[in-house]
């Protein structure tokens, strides 16, 4: 399957295997670095930012619908949300009756720089899937 990853400026369309090698999209200082394996995509952000990060994926190149994965690193403890985009606003995927799917969550700060670790199911199976 195919789907976008948008990583503020840069945006990558992907139709990796399950088991690929690592894949890297870079933008404006942020980099995401994805793979598929198990039956999950697992990703990894980082930035220059002590503040949040979010990636969004989408098969449409249009923000309404994007599901994405936002978070931040706060006293070394990291948390990450799965939210869909209901132009102008977002809101936690369970609000809508989906389902998150999200594990595998750590993330760290080195100084200026937050990363951000997760892992999502390659399919959701609920009304806001997008196939990863």
């Amino acid at each position: 399957m195919s789907w976008l990853a948008t990583v503020l400026g840069g945006t990558v369309a992907s139709s990796a295997a399950v088991g690929s090698s690592p894949r890297t999209v870079e933008a404006d200082g942020i980099s995401f670095t994805w793979s598929h394996k198990a039956g999950r995509l697992h990703g990894r952000l980082n930035a220059a930012t002590t503040g949040w990060l979010a990636v969004g994926f989408n098969d449409q190149r249009k923000l309404r619908g994007t599901r994405f994965v936002i978070g931040r690193v706060v006293n070394g403890r990291a948390h990450a949300e799965v939210h869909i985009a209901r132009v102008p606003d977002h809101a936690d995927v369970g609000s809508f009756g989906g389902v998150s799917g999200l594990a595998d969550v750590a993330g760290g700060r080195s100084g200026d720089e937050t990363w951000l670790t997760f892992s999502l199911p390659l399919r959701s199976g609920d009304d806001f899937e997008i196939d990863l």
